[in-house]
């Protein structure tokens, strides 16, 4: 390999100062993007290899709105949590460790469906042409009803660890056996009814879920799906003939629904994160499908441990929820005035030299707030040793524009000689600014760790400026 060694004159010149923006023009943020502990070196220059609580819209990053008030407190920590309609309203089901099933309003109105309890963890929820609640106990052999007000047990000797409606039948799903009640009813096992034995080699037991999409129902196992479609009733008694597909799969509690009026699909799963265990909701962007470039995120609010989504009766909107550990129920992604933590660690940069050592005077980012918010920067070298800034640009503050209600400009008006008072009304401005924060350290890899704790802050842009140390061997 040929090396240049840098003459007198070069050493004795001053280093060029050079920086680099992520993205620049004509460049996009890419999106949370960690296929290993080690990919934060060869990830794409505008992807990060951790992104919370931070949705990536291509142009810049938007910071996701915080919880609502906690709806409820439930009795115990929930197993699982549903939202269901139910008469024409919609309720969030949740089994709960104490053995109880409640239904809860969107109010907040606990209602113990059965006083008796005794329910076990292993309980499944469906829902029949949204008058019945169905639920059932592999633990008991029985499926239950509850229309809102009457508890009944239309099956009993029919053990099922998961439960649908699909094309008019109830499904039961147990290890490796899927029954079905007979068309038009979810208590009937006579006339077409029927069962199946998932009995291939690549469908190995146990089934995990059940789900209706699109009109066939997509049978799950821990890493298969089943297809089955087209219906139908054949022969003299009739009996139920059917196709089946098998393709891939997934089993984590999930929902669908919009955040900052993008729509997404989220995943809730607990990981180990470099170290540390957490919940968290791992979403993309559905939006950037049609793209061909899904644009992925997270997010974290305490110990959010199942999460549902459905759409809230009384005026159609789609929602998510979610419950944590201790029973808290609570809609998510809606608190636009709540304070919420966001991280943004980049890519471990090496600025087209990989071997070149870089001297870091500062890095930055170009951030837009409407109100305070605290920022705090962390460089990295190759090695993962974290920096602190020497100094540090001030942080955002509230700043306000003054409007007049009937759009044209405000007036002053003097009041008998006292002060002065507006004419108008005070709205949230946006503060839209560069800021950097001093360095004196040096890498051959530069990596960026980026906090803002705030309200719907936006970052466009991070920044490093930097002189490449010249080589000085001998």
């Amino acid at each position: 390999m040929i090396t240049h060694r840098p003459t007198t004159r070069e050493q004795t010149q001053e280093p060029q100062i050079q920086t680099v923006w992520f993205p620049d023009e004509g460049q996009q943020f890419g999106s949370l993007n960690k296929p290993s502990n080690l990919g934060r070196w060869t990830i794409g220059d505008t992807d990060f290899d951790d992104l919370v609580n931070f949705i990536s819209y291509g142009k810049y990053l938007q910071q996701v709105p915080g919880l609502s008030i906690i709806i409820a407190t439930l009795a115990a920590p929930a197993v699982w949590i549903s939202a269901q309609p139910l008469n024409l309203a919609t309720y969030l089901f949740c089994l709960c460790t104490n053995g109880h099933i409640y239904q809860v309003s969107l109010g907040g109105v606990i209602t113990d469906i059965h006083a008796a309890g005794g329910f076990s963890t292993l309980c499944d929820i469906a829902n029949w042409q949204g008058n019945t609640i169905l639920i059932s106990d592999v633990n008991q052999a029985k499926v239950f009803s509850w229309d809102g007000t009457t508890f009944a047990t239309p099956l009993s000797g029919q053990p099922a660890t998961f439960i649908t409606v699909f094309s008019g039948r109830l499904w039961l799903a147990n290890n490796n056996s899927l029954s079905f009640t007979a068309a038009g009813t979810f208590n009937s096992v006579a006339g077409d009814a029927g069962s199946l034995i998932m009995t291939d080699y690549d469908t190995p037991p146990p089934i995990k879920a059940l789900v209706p999409f699109q009109g066939s129902l997509y049978i799950f196992g821990y890493n298969w799906v089943q297809i089955v479609g087209n219906l139908f009733d054949t022969g003299n008694p009739a009996v139920l003939q059917l196709s089946r597909l098998v393709v891939g799969g997934s089993t984590f509690s999930a929902a669908f629904g919009p955040i900052s009026q993008l729509p997404c699909v989220l995943w809730n799963i607990q990981w180990n994160n470099n170290g540390t265990n957490e919940y968290t909701q791992i979403g993309i962007d559905t939006a950037s499908l049609s793209g061909g470039t899904p644009r992925f995120f997270r997010t974290v609010f305490g110990n959010i441990n199942f999460i549902t989504y459905g759409v809230d009766q009384t005026n159609g909107q789609q929602k998510i929820w979610g419950v944590d550990t201790s029973g808290n129920l609570t809609q998510m992604y809606v608190n636009s005035n709540t304070i919420v933590t966001s991280i943004a660690n980049t890519k471990m940069w090496n600025f087209g030299t990989r071997i070149r050592i870089k001297e870091v005077i500062r890095v930055g980012a170009l951030v837009a707030t409407t109100s305070p918010a605290t920022l705090t920067f962390g460089v990295l070298d190759e090695n993962q040793a974290v920096y602190s800034p020497d100094n540090q640009t001030g942080n955002p503050v509230g700043t306000y524009l003054w409007q007049y209600s009937g759009g044209s400009p405000f007036n002053w008006q003097f009041s008998g000689g006292a002060a002065f008072i507006w004419a108008g009304k005070a709205i949230n401005g946006i503060l839209y600014n560069t800021y950097d924060a001093i360095m004196g350290m040096q890498g051959r890899n530069i990596g960026i760790n980026f906090t803002i704790t705030g309200v719907g802050a936006g970052v466009n842009a991070f920044g490093v400026e930097y002189v490449e140390v010249p080589a000085d061997w001998e």
